[in-house]
C-alpha cells in the first residue's frame, strides 16, 4: 500500500511540475480512478498488471497468503520512476 501512495504522490508531483493548471492536476487522477472501470471493462487483463490491483492484492498477502504475481508491483514501481523523472525534467524547466 505504501508503493501505491508513493505512486500517487509522484503522479501529482509530475503533473504540478509539468503544468500550471490546477484543474489538470485534480482531473487526471480522478479520470484514472473513474476510468479504471472503463479500462477493465474493455481490457480485463489490465487490472492484473497495473497499479489498481495493489489494493485488493494487499489483503490476502497481509493475511499470510501467497503473492499472486509481481506484475502490479513492478509496473507501479516503473510508473513511479517515470513520474519522478517527468517531475525532475519539469522542475528544471520551471522557474520557482
Amino acid at each position: 500500500m505504501g508503493l501505491l501512495a508513493v505512486f500517487h504522490l509522484a503522479l501529482v508531483l509530475a503533473l504540478s511540475a509539468l503544468t500550471w493548471s490546477r484543474t489538470l492536476i485534480v482531473a487526471v487522477p480522478l479520470v484514472g480512478i473513474i476510468g479504471t472501470d472503463l479500462l477493465v471493462a474493455f481490457v480485463p487483463g489490465a487490472f492484473d498488471v497495473l497499479h489498481w490491483s495493489l489494493g485488493p492484492l494487499a489483503g490476502p498477502v497481509l493475511a499470510g497468503g501467497m503473492l499472486i504475481g509481481p506484475g502490479p508491483i513492478l509496473t507501479t514501481a516503473v510508473l513511479t520512476l517515470v513520474c519522478l523523472a517527468a517531475a525532475a525534467v519539469g522542475l528544471r524547466r520551471k522557474e520557482l
